[in-house]
């Protein structure tokens, strides 16, 4: 019966290296497109816009892979979990003989004895003897049905025991894709909401590094003009849109060990920002800071 799981749990989606690779590759496009692009904010060049173009459109076509590599498992998922729901056929279902057959099987091979019983062993009628002869032959095939329905009754307590952990099994196997599920429809949200977060960061990097470009030519009157990527009319970003408090909710996102809670703190004083990041995990991870 375990190795009727496994090869239940093999029939859940396995999606190939192929199909992996779809997400996979944008991937890699994107964190290459502009590895220092945030240390290149602080200092934006006239190649920065393109820079920063060129990163955001890969982010998406990452996130759009991303998306579109979890629909296509989707219906898949669903049909095979749809599959493992359904309860297994039981074996007292399948091999159970009906009380009419065996209470038909009697009655008929008691027909057959009081036939057989009315003609005498040593009758020298030639037709008699092949009656009877015939007789006995059908005797003996009921017989051996019905010892082959006797048989199996005997074999039928240790079939229901093995039913009932192939059912148990299935059960697993169908909360295991259920579970499946649910993740992954839980990960499709994240990715949707991690897209459009990095589409609003990289507007707000562009919004920042074209404020520091104005404060930058202000100062510097015998400077080249810098090349303004975004007009500010509201000067340089708030720093409180960097500063503030951060929780991490109990049922979030996470990869990788798991977290029991995670704060972050960032404070700003006479121009310089700093904070702190802690992250507890369930053990044997314990708890790890960060100060920056």
């Amino acid at each position: 019966m375990r190795r009727c799981a496994i090869l239940l749990l093999a029939a859940a989606p396995a999606w190939s290296q192929t199909a992996r690779d779809s997400y996979r590759v944008p991937y890699q496009a994107w964190r290459q497109a502009a590895p220092a692009l945030e240390q290149d904010a602080s200092a934006p060049t006239p190649a920065f816009a393109d820079q920063l173009r060129a990163s955001t459109e890969a982010a998406q076509k990452f996130f759009s892979a991303r998306a579109a590599y979890l629909a296509a498992a989707q219906p898949s998922a669903v049909e095979q979990t749809a599959w493992a729901s359904k309860p297994l056929a039981t074996a007292e279902t399948m091999l159970a003989t009906p009380p009419a057959v065996e209470q038909l099987l009697a009655v008929t091979a008691a027909k057959v004895g009081a036939g057989i019983g009315s003609f005498r062993a040593d009758d020298k009628d030639e037709a008699i003897r092949r009656v009877r002869q015939a007789l006995e032959r059908e005797r003996a095939a009921l017989k051996a049905l019905t010892d082959a329905i006797s048989a199996r009754k005997a074999s039928m307590p240790a079939l229901l025991d093995a039913g009932d952990e192939a059912e148990i099994q299935r059960a697993s196997v169908f909360q295991t894709l259920n579970a499946a599920n649910g993740r992954r429809n839980q990960i499709a949200e994240h990715v949707k909401r991690e897209g459009a977060d990095w589409t609003a960061y990289y507007r707000d990097l562009q919004e920042g590094a074209g404020s520091r470009s104005l404060t930058s030519a202000a100062t510097s009157p015998s400077a080249a003009p810098a090349k303004i990527l975004r007009p500010a009319t509201a000067g340089q970003v708030p720093l409180s849109r960097y500063t503030g408090e951060w929780v991490f909710p109990s049922k979030g996102l996470y990869y990788g060990p798991q977290p029991e809670s995670v704060e972050m703190t960032v404070q700003e004083s006479n121009g310089r920002m700093s904070g702190t990041l802690t992250a507890k995990f369930l053990a044997p991870a314990g708890t790890v800071k960060f100060e920056f």
